[in-house]
C-alpha cells in the first residue's frame, strides 16, 4: 500500500519570504504558525514582512 506523503523539498527556512506571505494573506497560515514554521516575521497589522528580524529567525533555527 502507497499514501501520499506532502512533506515538501528541502528546507520550510529556504522557501521564498513572498511566497510565505501569500499563503498568510490567503489565510493557509498564520503570522504566528510562519514565524515558527518558516522562520518568516510578519507585522499582523501591515502584512508586511520585517527583514532584519526574517533573518535573524531563520539565521537561529535548525531542521533536525
Amino acid at each position: 500500500m502507497k499514501t501520499p506523503g506532502g512533506g515538501g523539498y528541502g528546507s520550510p527556512f529556504d522557501r521564498d519570504e513572498l511566497l510565505v506571505l501569500k499563503d498568510v494573506k490567503e489565510q493557509k497560515y498564520t503570522v504566528d504558525d510562519v514565524s515558527k514554521s518558516f522562520g518568516v516575521f510578519i507585522d499582523k497589522k501591515t502584512l508586511k514582512i520585517d527583514n532584519l528580524k526574517t533573518k535573524t529567525l531563520r539565521q537561529n533555527k535548525k531542521i533536525i
